[in-house]
């Protein structure tokens, strides 16, 4: 599995929260109702034209800080997609649940507090 780590500067939920890939164009000052220039299909981006697949988990856990975001094979394949071809629309994802959860980003203050994407990889076939 793949991670991503994004930083809770306040408590996380107990719940799980769902990853899903984003498949509308939103922007910083978007909102629950708002996408990037036009409404979301349903508030907070609910629905189908909005977000797709779920590609990994964040865990709740209750905490503040640094949090893993474990992508499934869909997400791996996600973000694959988005090396193999950068001239496409990168719409990130979607982190959702019956809870709120506020995430640092990387206009953050703190270098440290930003969002870290770590890829792991092995190289197969060699003799």
């Amino acid at each position: 599995m793949r991670e991503f780590e994004p930083n809770l500067p306040d408590a996380a939920s107990l719940d799980d929260y769902q990853v899903f890939q984003a498949r509308r164009l939103w922007n910083p000052s978007s909102t629950w109702t708002n996408a990037a220039l036009s409404p979301w299909e349903m508030p907070g981006a609910l629905g189908s034209a909005d977000r797709g697949a779920v590609v990994g988990t964040l865990d709740g856990d209750g905490l503040t800080g640094e949090h893993k975001i474990s992508l499934n094979a869909a997400g791996v394949a996600m973000v694959q997609s988005w090396l193999d071809n950068p001239s496409a629309f990168n719409r990130g994802v979607i982190i959702s649940n019956d809870d709120i959860v506020r995430l640092l980003t990387m206009e953050a203050s703190s270098t440290s507090s930003r969002p870290v994407l770590e890829v792991v990889y092995g190289i197969t076939g060699r003799s």
